[in-house]
């Protein structure tokens, strides 16, 4: 066993377009950053975190809860950005940068 933990969270969706291909894009580039898997799960459908394809074609609007699950050596750090993400709305000042996520 790695010891490894899996930390899962559920976020709400605020940006006033849902998930569309900006913030999914910002979502992958976060995720692709960390050496963590990362599971994004929308009404039962669970997908791989780093590919903008599935990820998009989960169709997630406003309000919709998502599930992500995050599981490796920088879990925790991925972690920590993503949530930055959803916690900002996805904002166009939420820039993802080298290793994480910062506000310009």
């Amino acid at each position: 066993m790695n010891g490894y933990k899996i930390i899962t969270e559920r976020f709400a969706v605020t940006n006033p377009m849902g998930l569309d291909l900006r913030c999914v894009r910002m979502l992958v580039q976060c995720a692709l950053q960390f050496d963590a898997e990362v599971e994004v799960k929308y009404q039962q459908e669970a997908v791989d975190g780093r590919s903008m394809l599935d990820v998009l074609a989960l169709g997630i609007p406003c309000g919709a809860l998502v599930e992500v699950s995050l599981y490796g050596r920088e879990a925790y750090q991925a972690h920590q950005a993503l949530q930055f993400l959803f916690n900002h709305a996805f904002a166009t000042e939420a820039l993802v940068g080298s290793r994480g996520v910062a506000v310009a």
